[in-house]
């Protein structure tokens, strides 16, 4: 038995990823603040990406005691990955830039608002592992409960995305108001907007070895390449 937690407990520190807070933040630079995002849209598809790799055993599972301690295991991934997304954006809510200031703090709360609503599903998963007896398991209510915390996670997936899109402003001048609005040229440099561009096709790219029924990441890692690609000059200071 000790031999086996020896185990398990090297296969968690092998899996584990490290999350290292960025060092001296531009927390007022448009560049800086959008690489971080893409670094915290990363964490939040690992987390997609660890709990889909979820087995809930069965009473009569002969890996029963494999399946438990791997739910339990990846529960606790899942929360570390949206410490780490959340880790990326927190030195940018403090930004000078009130516009920077905005997006990262919504999308640090709606990032927590994930890993709440995640914890939320372990706690009703848990008490159905924990019961002795069928009869002790309600099914309706767990069903509906279920059903409910993934129509929030629906919302909440829509408002990270709309959150991305506000968040392409901050490196685009934009003259006009209303429908007259339109962007007029890139608050960035030419090199800062090759690498954007290239981390957000990579962002993108990864995204077909993920398939949910709605991926925020995809639909953000989409806006920045829309806007990363617009023909607009660039600005001249380094």
């Amino acid at each position: 038995m000790t031999k086996m937690l020896l185990f398990l407990g090297i296969a968690q520190m092998c899996a584990a990823q490290v999350c290292i807070p960025e060092w001296q933040p531009q927390s007022s630079s448009p560049y800086a603040y959008i690489r971080a995002e893409i670094k915290a849209l990363r964490w939040i598809r690992q987390a997609e990406t660890d709990w889909d790799k979820v087995q809930l055993p069965g009473t009569k599972d002969p890996r029963h005691l494999v399946k438990l301690v791997n739910f339990y295991r990846i529960a606790q991934t899942v929360s570390n990955d949206y410490d780490c997304a959340m880790t990326n954006l927190q030195s940018y809510k403090e930004s000078k830039d009130k516009e920077i200031a905005r997006d990262a703090g919504d999308l640090v709360q709606s990032t927590g608002s994930r890993k709440l609503l995640n914890a939320k599903l372990v706690s009703e998963l848990d008490a159905v592992l924990k019961a002795r007896r069928p009869e002790e398991i309600d099914e309706p209510g767990l069903a509906k409960s279920i059903a409910d915390l993934q129509g929030t996670e629906k919302e909440l997936n829509k408002l990270i995305a709309l959150q991305c899109g506000s968040s392409t402003f901050d490196i685009i001048r934009v003259e006009g108001d209303g429908e007259d609005a339109k962007p007029v040229a890139f608050t960035i440099t030419e090199k800062q907007r090759a690498t954007l561009l290239r981390e957000a096709q990579e962002l993108r790219a990864e995204g077909g070895l993920h398939k949910t029924e709605y991926s925020a990441v995809d639909v953000c890692a989409e806006m920045l390449l829309t806007t990363l690609k617009k023909h607009l000059p660039t600005s001249a200071a380094q």
